[in-house]
């Protein structure tokens, strides 16, 4: 892999006609655990962040507002889209 061409300057002794050279290094992936414990975090975060969102629309949609955490789980006997 290579950058753009260097530019020729004062003290600058590369070729202005050739590409710098880049290394790239890879790391070693990670222990399989530790790629399942962060995906579950970042799971967790999502479904913790997008709660209250989905708390909102299913409120709005109650025919009668129930307000405790079991609100979330409507009967579909109270949905309503009036």
């Amino acid at each position: 892999m290579t950058t753009p061409r260097a530019q020729a300057g004062p003290g600058n002794e590369l070729d202005a006609d050739r590409p710098v050279p880049v290394v790239v290094t890879a790391t070693a992936p990670g222990p399989r655990w530790h790629r399942w414990a962060v995906m579950g975090a970042l799971f967790t975060g999502a479904v913790v962040f997008l709660f209250p969102f989905y708390y909102m629309i299913v409120a709005s949609l109650q025919r009668s507002p129930n307000t405790s955490i079991g609100g979330a789980f409507p009967s579909i006997g109270n949905l309503t889209l009036d």
